[in-house]
């Protein structure tokens, strides 16, 4: 039986609550394991899987250092592989730049994915529905990226490019971002793109903006979006505070499941209703149900096609992007 687990932890004081008590596993990382009931798939397959929670909340993670992540990684690749797990998803706070080197991923001992390719895709589906929603269409759509030098961003640039107008990506990580956009205009000559340092306060003239990764929305003013600017976050706990009435903010990133009683022990640590799941679980079952046990999602230029292959993964298993402001017609 092929087995998975994710690596996560609780985004309120409230799930927190859940995972009590904490099993140590040394002095230096620590988290608890859920056994998750088995999961079938469309040809009777089963498979298992487990929920690696660490006892911290948002705020926390983000004050570890570097060599706290390499610790914890290592450790709980180790003890994923004495559970006999074949693959280990991994939230989306873990660092990029950290799994993007290779020298480290070699020393972990299972395969690791990040969900970025199933964040990227499930973002583009959001903005398609909510356009065609709406009446609207993207070949005649400003899209503003805030984090879009992070893997899920530059897929997303890449793929709205064949379709919108025009592209800002946006971004602290300037030197990426123009490399980025040199690679559009290479590759799609028809759609306009600019560039902008996301050090800075910028109120784009866009009819959409995406907000991926933490912070993605420090430097954006909602109350001076213009009228009926449609905004999606990847950030489960994003408030939306200070949108305007006719300004639709929408939480993008999730999956739903075939029923609601898969893994439906898990909406207790999610804080989503039965049947939903972030992007990044479903991308590290999806692949567990296909065998699939490789560093999928993990790189500084991962493949479009990627992309598109873990979108087809997910209808072969009838999962669907979850955005029931764009309902599927």
């Amino acid at each position: 039986m092929n087995k998975f687990a994710f690596l996560t932890y609780p985004h309120t004081w409230m799930q927190l609550r859940w995972f009590l008590p904490f099993s140590s596993l040394n002095r230096r990382t620590f988290f608890k394991t859920v056994e998750l009931q088995p999961i079938y798939s469309s040809t009777a397959q089963s498979i298992k899987g487990y929920l690696f929670v660490m006892p911290l909340l948002p705020h926390e993670i983000k004050s570890f250092i570097l060599e706290d992540f390499k610790i914890m990684l290592l450790d709980v690749s180790k003890c994923a592989r004495e559970m006999e797990i074949n693959l280990l998803g991994l939230d989306g706070l873990i660092p990029t730049d950290l799994l993007n080197d290779t020298s480290f991923t070699t020393q972990l001992e299972v395969c690791v994915n990040n969900g970025t390719t199933l964040v990227a895709w499930s973002l583009f589906e959001a903005v398609y529905r909510l356009l065609r929603t709406r009446g609207r269409n993207l070949s005649d759509s400003k899209i503003a990226i805030y984090g879009a030098a992070k893997p899920a961003g530059n897929l997303c640039a890449r793929k709205l490019a064949e379709y919108a107008s025009k592209i800002l990506l946006i971004d602290r990580d300037v030197e990426t971002i123009e490399s980025l956009r040199t690679t559009i205009q290479q590759t799609t000559a028809s759609v306009e793109v600019e560039t902008a340092s996301q050090e800075t306060l910028i109120q784009p003239d866009a009819d959409i903006i995406l907000l991926i990764g933490e912070h993605a929305d420090a430097c954006l003013d909602f109350n001076a979006l213009k009228p009926d600017t449609i905004v999606c976050t990847t950030l489960l706990h994003a408030a939306g505070k200070g949108v305007r009435s006719n300004t639709m903010f929408v939480r993008a990133g999730l999956m739903k499941t075939p029923h609601e009683g898969m893994l439906y022990e898990t909406r207790k640590y999610t804080g989503l209703p039965a049947g939903l799941l972030p992007a990044e679980m479903a991308e590290t079952l999806l692949l567990s149900l296909e065998n699939r046990c490789s560093n999928y999602s993990i790189g500084t230029e991962i493949n479009i096609d990627k992309m598109e292959e873990i979108a087809n993964l997910a209808v072969r298993h009838n999962f669907e992007v979850w955005v029931p402001e764009g309902p599927i017609r």
